[in-house]
């Protein structure tokens, strides 16, 4: 996506949506339930990672700003609810977060999540990440019990090692002096 050059803070605006089968029990004989892939959804669900790729639908709008050269800023709001309400809701381990009534859930919504994040480089090689993100329950979550919101925050220092690419090659290496 292209942002002219003459905006200030360069912004860029993106929305997604993703969605995992749920299982609503009506045939004994067949769970339909999306397995997730992998064991970690970092990020996939926001920042404060509660959720897992099963049983969900997610829409989110992500807002990014460049105000300064080495400076990314990240804004991200999404709106978390089950893909069926007769099905669990499922934590990011793929265990189960909260088991649903005999009837199911009254309301598949799980809540929504505001996130903000950075990241400012310098020179190359250092990387400093900072971000903060808050979960308001909703339906299920309240339902089941799980209706505290929760505010995450994190800072990072990360320091980038970088090869010399003219020494990659072996034939290279051997002409190395010693």
């Amino acid at each position: 996506m292209a942002t002219p050059r003459h905006i200030a803070w360069k912004p860029r605006l993106r929305g997604e949506y993703s969605y995992a089968t749920g299982n609503a029990h009506r045939n004994a004989q067949r769970a339909s339930t999306f397995d997730q892939l992998y064991p970690s959804n970092h990020n996939a669900f926001g920042l404060t990672d509660l959720f897992g790729f099963q049983n969900i639908r997610e829409a989110r709008v992500n807002l990014y700003l460049n105000p300064l050269k080495n400076l990314t800023v990240l804004v991200q709001q999404e709106w978390l609810s089950m893909a069926t309400k007769q099905d669990d809701v499922y934590a990011g381990s793929a265990s189960v977060l909260a088991k649903p009534p005999t009837a199911g859930f009254s309301r598949s919504g799980l809540g929504r999540e505001i996130d903000a994040s950075g990241a400012y480089v310098f020179h190359d090689y250092l990387v400093v990440n900072a971000g903060v993100g808050h979960f308001s329950p909703d339906g299920a979550m309240v339902q089941s019990g799980h209706g505290a919101p929760l505010t995450i925050a994190y800072l990072s220092f990360n320091y980038r090692f970088k090869l010399d690419r003219k020494l990659a090659t072996p034939q290279q290496r051997r002409k190395r002096p010693r």
